[in-house]
């Protein structure tokens, strides 16, 4: 049985770009039913798949 924690973080390009077009795709959507502004959507879930949240993400050349 594999720990899911050593899946993280997402080194396949292909992935990382899939994760990247969901949080573009679903934080403006979540945001709006909250009624909170849509970059703060975006930049909570930056933070949140970044290293100081769950470290879904890297920061890397692809980001850059």
């Amino acid at each position: 049985m594999t720990d899911i924690a050593s899946c993280f973080p997402i080194t396949d390009p292909t992935l990382i770009f899939f994760v990247v077009m969901l949080i573009i795709l679903f934080a403006p959507i979540v945001m709006g039913k909250l009624r909170i502004p849509h970059i703060i959507g975006m930049v909570l879930a930056g933070v949140a798949v970044g290293q100081y949240g769950l470290n879904i993400l890297v920061r890397d050349d692809s980001f850059e």
